[in-house]
């Protein structure tokens, strides 16, 4: 099981300028601010214009937050728990280009928590199927004629993911899952051995991937994101439980988030960037793992210790060291 960030893609044209991608890169630190880095553009401007507003409020365009030749920018001085939107101008001379799709950065002591399906524990008949369409080429399922259970039971299929959250709090959990019909659209859904719960699932399309939130439904409920099932978490280790409900239900992504405002599109246009603690690349999170971390505690900017900086906030600290933990034995 392995641990994500967020990085968001969004596009912008100026003038004769080529399209190309904004790449936006939350990083973690103890000082407040955020990464932006963009691809140059050919022919290449004068310039670039970051500007920046918080929720329910406007851009000032008169007053950029970063303005700059390269394509990477710092921006500091960000709250906590507080949402910010940014775009990106190019500008040549007096004239600028129009907005960037807007990308949003939540200042929160937590970060969505991204998951494979197939990353957790499995129990047949749950297993791992393999589709080019799934994020790496795999999801979990129980196949089609193996059965259905009106209750939870001993003999279903499930998948058990172990996970941190850093901050108490209200959380919610959302799957990229396929449901042809009705006779393949339900989970049974618990946190922390709690009572199993029906997560009847968006129906998409025959072999549509489809976000959906967990929720507490009944069968002929709407299927949409307007009444999530929130679980109030304690900083610390949780354990999430996938059982077989109706065979054929697919499930590829889980993304665990406190950012209530967060939906299947913002996941859609999503780039998963690993943060994984094996930094000897031997497939396991251990004892030699905790080695390198440590002989390199302290160390920034040389780099022959990047591999170490695992949530790459530019140095190796008390951060790298939680995940780790985090991820430990895995």
């Amino acid at each position: 099981m392995l641990s994500w960030l967020f990085a968001r893609i969004a596009t912008f044209s100026f003038s004769a300028l080529l399209l190309i991608s904004f790449l936006f890169i939350p990083v973690l630190s103890q000082a407040a601010q955020v990464t932006l880095t963009w691809d140059p553009n050919d022919p290449v401007p004068d310039g670039y214009c970051i500007y920046l507003r918080t929720e329910g409020q406007a851009y000032d365009y008169s007053q950029p937050c970063w303005t700059g030749y390269g394509t990477i920018a710092n921006v500091y001085g960000l709250e906590d728990s507080v949402a910010y939107y940014f775009v990106v101008r190019a500008f040549v001379g007096i004239q600028e280009s129009a907005d960037s799709t807007e990308v949003k950065f939540y200042n929160g002591t937590s970060l969505p928590i991204w998951m494979e399906a197939e990353d957790g524990n499995l129990q047949w008949p749950m297993e791992i199927g393999d589709d080019a369409a799934a994020s790496t080429g795999g999801y979990v399922w129980v196949p089609e004629g193996t059965g259905s259970f009106n209750y939870p039971s001993v003999d279903a299929g499930y998948a058990v993911y172990h996970f941190e959250v850093p901050e108490t709090g209200d959380y919610v959990i959302w799957g990229r899952q396929i449901s042809n019909d009705s006779t393949s659209d339900s989970f049974f859904v618990s946190v922390d051995s709690q009572a199993e719960m029906v997560w009847y699932t968006k129906i998409g399309g025959q072999g549509v991937w489809t976000w959906d939130v967990v929720s507490n439904r009944t069968d002929g409920d709407l299927r949409d994101a307007s009444n999530p099932q929130l679980y109030w978490l304690e900083a610390g280790f949780h354990s999430l439980t996938i059982r077989q409900r109706e065979d054929g239900t697919k499930l590829d992504d889980i993304v665990i988030t406190n950012d209530l405002s967060l939906g299947g599109s913002d996941f859609d246009s999503a780039i998963k960037v690993i943060l994984t603690a094996d930094l000897n690349g031997d497939g396991h999170v251990n004892l030699l793992d905790f080695s390198l971390l440590r002989a390199n505690y302290g160390k920034t900017g040389d780099p022959g210790w990047i591999s170490a900086d695992i949530n790459r906030d530019g140095t190796v600290n008390l951060m790298d060291f939680s995940i780790l933990r985090s991820q430990y034995g895995q």
